[in-house]
């Protein structure tokens, strides 16, 4: 990273922000779609802010536009939403070791001051071991938020071995329990950048990329990304946004509509439904009771998140039997491919009237085997990402933000089902 600095900052318990997330039918989709995920926050146990304290990071408080300062508005925002939650807020900065707990202003983190070394106790401004303030993010609950704040100028200077290992370990360990989401903005800049190729250190920038680096949760992730588009700043205006996640489902889809005959709601269900044929012929005939759905990732997926690839549809019939849920082998399969890559289509019609009385719980699963690279979610992490003969750009993008892209591809490139829904069936003569 460009040169770094410690400073009264680091790192103390890292903590986290909890909330529930709340699908809701995407506007304008048939009544069928899968709802689209909407964070809702729930009472947080506490939040950390970390923050790069690199020399360079001064650039970003020195800029020549009140109208666009994202560092210091990420800062405002991180402590109103400690408050909002009524928790407290573990701000740290990081450099060339662990982070350091700031227990100053943190207010004056928002201005150059802090990262040119000036009133602050302990300061290490040449060095920004990231792959430290990853650990520590790491180290915290999952069900916590943190949001790191970087330039993410990865000269590879400022740790051991390669961004790959160093980097995309405690990475790879948090998308086992949590989601990672990458954040950028176009930030008004003026100052010194450090180790640019070919130019070494450039002071020609007017704008840089800012980036936050925020894991926990999706959504409270989401939740908090809301927040920063709802505050009006024209700092985040045009504001990139990744999300990466390995942990399961994250689109709930609505379950089968039913047609035909004999359906009446289960009671005490949320979602199911009783089909009570008059006589065996309604099995068969034409107004037999049936349940179908389609759906569709591309328009049901969240916006902004990482999931595309190889793609397969899953089912799961079980059948209570001795008190027990029983897998249940149906005669044939109730599901096939939709017209796009990523649709599939239910149909429970002759597979219900071939069952026998019972009570019966249905679940359909759309499953990614995998993740398409470059995914076009994480398209501009790469446009952003500095080029091999950067010249003299006024905009300034990021040294290595496509590392960090290829990383959290590949370690959300696993099977996971991505959205689904169970739907009970008790079937009755």
């Amino acid at each position: 990273m460009s040169q770094s600095k410690l400073s009264e900052a680091g790192a103390g318990p890292h903590g986290w922000v909890l909330s529930a997330c709340v699908l809701l039918l995407m506007a304008g989709a048939p009544a069928l779609a899968a709802p689209a995920a909407k964070a809702v926050s729930s009472p947080p146990a506490s939040v950390s802010l970390l923050l790069d304290g690199s020399q360079s990071m001064a650039g970003y408080a020195a800029g020549n536009n009140p109208a666009k300062r994202p560092l210091g508005d990420i800062i405002a925002l991180t402590q109103e939403w400690a408050a909002t939650h009524h928790v407290g807020l573990n701000a740290s900065a990081f450099g060339n070791g662990d982070p350091i707990a700031i227990t100053g202003d943190l207010d004056a983190w928002g201005t150059a001051a802090p990262y040119n070394c000036i009133g602050v106790a302990k300061c290490s401004n040449q060095e920004s071991h990231i792959d430290a303030a990853l650990r520590a993010m790491g180290s915290a609950s999952p069900k916590a938020l943190s949001i790191l704040v970087s330039d993410l100028w990865l000269d590879t200077k400022s740790f051991s071995g390669t961004p790959a290992v160093a980097l995309g370990g405690p990475l790879r360990a948090m998308l086992t329990d949590r989601a990672i989401a990458v954040v950028g903005v176009r930030a008004p800049f003026r100052g010194a950048v450090y180790d640019v190729p070919g130019l070494g250190t450039y002071r020609g920038a007017s704008e840089r990329v800012l980036i936050m680096l925020l894991a926990g949760p999706e959504a409270d992730i989401r939740a908090f990304v809301v927040r920063l588009r709802a505050s009006g700043s024209d700092s985040f205006a045009g504001m990139n946004f990744t999300v990466f996640s390995a942990t399961g489902s994250v689109v709930a889809l609505m379950p089968p509509k039913p047609m035909g005959a004999g359906f009446k709601p289960l009671a005490g269900e949320k979602s199911g439904w009783v089909i009570d044929w008059d006589d065996a012929a309604e099995r068969t005939g034409a107004a037999r009771g049936r349940l179908s759905a389609s759906y569709d990732l591309e328009q049901q997926m969240p916006a902004n998140t990482v999931w595309r690839g190889k793609f397969e549809v899953g089912f799961i019939a079980e059948r209570l039997t001795a008190g027990q849920w029983q897998r249940y082998t149906m005669a044939k399969s109730p599901w096939r491919q939709g017209a796009s890559r990523y649709a599939a289509n239910f149909d429970f019609g002759p597979q219900l009237g071939a069952l026998p009385e019972g009570q019966y719980r249905l679940t359909g699963q759309l499953i990614g085997n995998g993740i398409t690279s470059p995914e076009p979610a994480a398209g501009w992490m790469r446009d952003w990402s500095l080029p091999a003969n950067p010249g003299k750009p006024s905009f300034m993008t990021t040294l290595g933000l496509s590392k960090i892209a290829d990383i959290l591809e590949s370690a959300v490139a696993r099977r996971a089902v991505l959205a689904s829904f169970t739907q009970r069936v008790d079937i009755e003569d």
